[in-house]
């Protein structure tokens, strides 16, 4: 795991031809990632698994989206590994884009489907999830980008107000 974390870095950081990717209205953004490190707090789970986004940009700055996600939550406090998923919305702010580099803060919810840690003896099998992030979106080619996002998601209601921490990492094409 730590030589995949090292590959993406030292891609995020290498020097490639710059191509002009700045966000544009109406530009249409598909990412396929997933957690590389989350935790919960009351649970004492870990999540893994892929995540899909698609992302519109309704200014050059202000993107609004959706995203479904599987997980497999694993750990002491899973009991025996559990499958859940998720379905959201969410809406970025991308600061002063340059024409590689993206950083961005990120706010969404989601509602969680399935057996999830906190599912059937945990507590609401759909919980609601509000969360946020900050990340980076990096374009070492024409319509391609590595991402790179650190998050947090409080789940609530629930019988056990848990709070998730995490870092997302991801591959992402401009379809538009």
């Amino acid at each position: 795991m730590k030589k995949l974390t090292m590959l993406f870095v030292a891609m995020l950081f290498a020097g490639a031809t710059a191509f002009a990717q700045m966000p544009d209205k109406g530009m249409v953004e598909f990412s396929l990632g997933g957690p590389l490190f989350a935790t919960q707090s009351e649970a004492e789970v870990s999540a893994i698994g892929p995540a899909v986004d698609v992302g519109y940009f309704l200014t050059p700055a202000i993107e609004v989206g959706g995203n479904l996600g599987v997980l497999k939550f694993g750990g002491d406090g899973a009991g025996n590994d559990k499958f859940s998923a998720n379905i959201g919305v969410f809406g970025a702010y991308h600061f002063a884009a340059k024409e590689k580099m993206w950083p961005y803060v990120k706010v969404g919810v989601d509602m969680g489907i399935g057996d999830g840690p906190l599912g059937k003896d945990g507590g609401d099998d759909a919980p609601i999830n509000f969360g946020g992030g900050v990340g980076i979106k990096y374009w070492p080619m024409e319509g391609g980008a590595l991402t790179a996002e650190v998050n947090f998601t409080k789940t609530s209601p629930s019988a056990i107000k848990e709070t998730r921490i995490g870092l997302d990492l991801g591959i992402l094409i401009r379809i538009k």
